[in-house]
């Protein structure tokens, strides 16, 4: 088959192209830029002695100044954006590495690690009893069954849990939150004063 002269580029059309700069490099750079953000970001927060005032100004500073670019590209490429991220990246993401420390405690990974250990406590560790016939013992009448069941909803079950695990994990500071059931239970085992 052969070539059609009417679709091949002439020479106007190819010395325009080398001038024009493609639109895949100029959005090479916009994606390096934010890869460098990520690399910033996920580069691992130093702890104990070394995690100091200095050393957070720091990484916020290096947040700040990336971030900045990613910002800029993104107004570029959308002028119209009408979002909430680049301010959040910008200002308060920083501010918050300054007085806080490392972002990632703060993430939305460790906000659904926390979910799904909420989830697991309803779900596995909660009496949620299902009235079947087979695991119910036959000795009990279905008054009294059914007593049992509801005495104390899976919500509050699941909600005493927590508040011992939050307990366990965070220190006895967050006793006053704790149910008195829970604070004596732990007492009693002496994890709490």
């Amino acid at each position: 088959m052969e070539s059609d002269d009417e679709y091949e580029p002439d020479e106007e059309v190819l010395a325009r192209e080398e001038a024009e700069e493609s639109l895949m490099v100029s959005n090479a750079v916009v994606w390096d830029h934010f890869l460098e953000l990520v690399r910033a970001i996920q580069t691992p927060w130093a702890e104990g002695a070394d995690d100091t005032d200095e050393y957070r100004k720091m990484r916020a500073l290096e947040c700040f100044n990336l971030a900045s670019q990613v910002c800029n590209d993104l107004k570029a490429l959308s002028p119209t954006m009408k979002t909430w991220v680049p301010h959040i990246l910008l200002f308060i993401v920083p501010r918050q590495m300054v007085e806080l420390g490392d972002p990632a405690k703060r993430s939305c990974d460790a906000c659904e690690s926390f979910g799904a250990i909420v989830k697991k406590v309803i779900k596995h560790l909660t009496c949620r009893r299902s009235i079947k016939s087979d695991s119910t013992p036959h000795h009990v009448d279905r008054v009294e069954r059914w007593r049992q069941t509801f005495q104390r909803g899976f919500i509050q079950q699941a909600f005493e849990r927590v508040c011992v695990r939050a307990e366990l994990r965070l220190g006895p500071e967050n006793a006053p939150f704790l149910q008195r059931s829970d604070v004596r239970g732990l007492q009693a085992t002496g994890r709490a004063s």
